[in-house]
């Protein structure tokens, strides 16, 4: 049985001295986890849909925190459950309006995708409603690591 992917690039000199800022460890090795699947940082333990907050008086609120020391690649579906059509506002990494993108969700839709993996690193995703009690929205995350500790030019896994 052939394990594919299973042993990561290894260059030793390199890993001397990493420091994770999430564990606070020191590492002398790579991890043998190379990609994870998480729930968005604030759906809680069991990723249940997040109520995006709306209204003319709302503010947007976090729906996930990218980590510092991986890729996050954020999946996320919209529902609007309302009877009117609604707008949902994505901050990428803030709220100005250079940062967002507004997506407009037809009433009663499902689930419709409104970001499709794009990879990020630190930064938080924020959302929005145009109406109050309108939309919700559900998601995760492809988590990707470095391949070698504490070297980003050596990339993260692909191996998917």
């Amino acid at each position: 049985m052939a394990l594919n992917n299973f042993f990561a690039p290894i260059a030793p000199e390199k890993l001397t001295g990493f420091k994770s800022t999430t564990l606070g460890n020191g590492f002398d090795s790579t991890n043998p986890v190379s990609s994870a699947r998480y729930p968005l940082s604030d759906a809680g333990f069991s990723n249940a849909p997040v109520l995006v907050p709306g209204g003319a008086l709302a503010v947007a609120s976090v729906v996930h925190k990218c980590d510092f020391d991986a890729i996050d690649e954020v999946f996320l579906w919209c529902g609007n459950f309302s009877s009117t059509d609604a707008t949902l506002t994505l901050g990428i990494g803030g709220t100005s309006d250079y940062q967002s993108i507004s997506i407009e969700i037809p009433k009663k839709a499902g689930l419709v995708q409104v970001y499709p993996g794009v990879p990020h690193s630190g930064i938080s995703l924020y959302i929005k409603a145009s109406d109050a009690d309108a939309l919700n929205i559900i998601g995760f995350v492809t988590r990707k690591y470095l391949n070698v500790a504490g070297e980003t030019e050596f990339g993260y896994d692909a191996s998917e």
